[in-house]
C-alpha cells in the first residue's frame, strides 16, 4: 500500500500517465475532494492515505469510515476496535508476540481485528483503487490461463507479488521498437510476461490493456516451480509477496535469471534492484540486457516441457466491482431483479490464498466452489450444467 501510493504521488508530480479515470473521479467521491486537475487529485488521494498509514496507533485513521460499510463500521466502533495508523498496528502486533510479553488470548485476538480492518481496506481495498488509477480498470473478457500461455517463440520474464505498479514502466517498455528488435536480434519474436501468483491475476484482471506482452496468467503461487520447469521461462521478476521459497535451486539449475525489485523479496542468489522512480528509465534498461543475456546463455541449453494443454483458452476474467457494473449497463437493478425473481439463487466470493493442508494442491478452493455451485444447482434450473463451468486455478 506505501508503495503504491508513492508512486501514485511522484506519477501525479511527474504528470505521468493515469490510466484508470473512473478509479480517480470513484477515489475523489470517496475522499470528499473537489479538484478538476486529475494530477494534483492523485496526488491529493496519495497524500490522504500516506498520512493514514503514518499515524501512530492512538490516533485513528481517518479514511476508514470512509471506505467501510457503515453499519460495520459503527459496530467497529461499538466494539473499539477501529486501528490507528497501520504501520504502528502492525508494530504493536510484532511487540506483542514477542518473547514473555502479551499472554492474553482476547486481547490479541482484538489486535488482529484492528489489523484486519487496516490491512484489509488499505492493503487489499485501497491498493487496488490506486493501481486502476495508474494501470487502468479491469474489463470483463475471455482470456487464456494456465502454463498453456507460455510461448518459447518469446524472452518469458515470470512475474511474482502484488506490486504491479512497480514495473509498470518496464512492462510498458517492452513493446517499444528498439526493445523488440533487441529481442529479435537474439533469435526471439519479442518480450512476453508470465502472469504468476497474485500480480499474475492483477494483470489478468487488466489484460484487455496490454495484450502484446502479458500472454496470461499461468498459475499460483504453488504452480511457480511447474512454470520454471516448463524450462521457457528466462527471468523471474519479484517484487513483494508470494514469491515461493526455495525457487533458487530451480533457476539456478535452469539458468534463470532472478532479479528482485524490493527487498522484502529477495531471494538467495538473486540480484537486488530496489526500484527508484527517478531511474526506472536505465533501471528498466538493466534488466531487459540482463534478460537478454539469460535468454542467450540458456535457449538451447535447457530442455524444453510445455505443456500446452493445461488451462483453457476462454476463462472469464476481469471481474471486478466496476466492471461488472458496467457489464450491467452501469447500475445493479438487472442482478437485483435475477435475485428478487429468483433465478439467481446465491453469490459467493470465494477470495484468499492457496494452501496444500487440505490434501493437494487448490483441493480446498476447487471442491469449495464445486460444492457452492452443485447447491445452486439443486435448488434451480438453468440452461447450464456445472461440467460446463471452466475453473483457473
Amino acid at each position: 500500500m506505501e508503495n503504491t501510493a508513492r508512486l501514485l504521488k511522484k506519477t501525479a508530480q511527474t504528470g505521468g500517465l493515469l490510466k484508470g479515470k473512473q478509479a480517480l473521479t470513484k477515489l475523489a467521491g470517496i475522499f470528499e475532494i473537489d479538484e478538476s486537475d486529475e494530477h494534483i487529485l492523485a496526488e491529493k488521494i496519495a497524500d490522504m492515505v500516506l498520512a493514514d498509514l503514518y499515524k501512530p496507533d492512538f490516533e485513528k485513521m481517518e479514511l476508514v469510515e470512509k471506505l467501510a460499510y457503515k453499519p460495520r463500521f459503527d459496530r467497529w466502533k461499538e466494539l473499539g476496535i477501529l486501528p490507528g495508523g497501520a504501520k504502528s498496528e502492525v508494530f504493536a502486533g510484532v511487540v506483542k508476540t514477542s518473547t514473555n510479553l502479551n499472554s492474553d488470548p482476547v486481547d490479541m485476538y482484538l489486535n488482529c481485528l484492528k489489523l484486519g480492518i487496516s490491512t484489509g481496506l488499505y492493503g487489499l481495498t485501497l491498493t487496488n483503487l490506486l493501481n486502476d488509477v495508474m494501470l487502468g480498470e479491469p474489463s470483463i473478457r475471455l482470456a487464456p490461463v494456465g502454463l498453456r500461455v507460455i510461448d518459447s517463440d518469446y524472452i518469458n520474464i515470470m512475474i511474482t507479488g502484488h506490486q504491479h505498479a512497480l514495473f509498470a514502466y518496464l512492462q510498458d517498455r517492452l513493446i517499444e521498437d528498439d526493445v523488440v528488435a533487441k529481442a529479435k536480434a537474439v533469435g526471439a519474436k519479442g518480450f512476453k510476461l508470465v502472469g504468476c501468483t497474485c500480480v499474475g491475476q492483477d494483470l489478468q484482471l487488466r489484460g484487455e490493456r496490454y495484450q502484446t506482452v502479458f500472454d496470461g496468467h499461468a498459475g499460483n503461487n504453488y504452480t511457480s516451480e511447474a512454470i520454471l520447469a516448463t524450462g521457457a521461462i528466462d527471468a523471474v521478476l519479484s517484487e513483494f509477496n508470494c514469491t515461493l521459497p526455495g525457487i533458487e535451486p530451480i533457476c539456478d539449475e535452469l539458468k534463470i535469471k532472478q532479479i528482485c525489485l524490493d527487498d522484502v523479496a529477495k531471494k538467495a542468489n538473486a540480484e537486488l534492484k530496489p526500484f527508484v522512480f527517478e531511474e526506472k528509465e536505465a533501471q528498466s534498461t538493466d534488466i531487459i540486457d540482463a534478460v537478454i543475456n539469460a535468454y542467450q546463455t540458456r535457449r538451447g541449453n535447457v530442455p524444453l516441457n510445455l505443456l500446452s494443454e493445461h488451462g483453457n483458452d476462454d476463462t472469464l476474467t476481469g471481474v471486478s466491482e466496476g466492471s461488472l457494473k458496467s457489464f450491467l449497463g452501469g447500475n445493479w437493478k438487472p442482478l437485483i431483479d435475477l435475485i428478487v425473481s429468483g433465478q439467481i439463487k446465491g453469490i459467493a466470493g470465494v477470495v484468499g490464498c492457496s494452501s496444500l493442508t487440505a490434501g493437494g494442491h487448490d483441493v480446498l478452493t476447487v471442491g469449495l466452489v464445486k460444492e457452492l455451485i452443485a447447491k445452486t444447482f439443486s435448488c434451480c434450473q438453468l440452461a447450464v450444467r456445472p461440467a460446463d463451468w471452466k475453473m483457473s486455478v
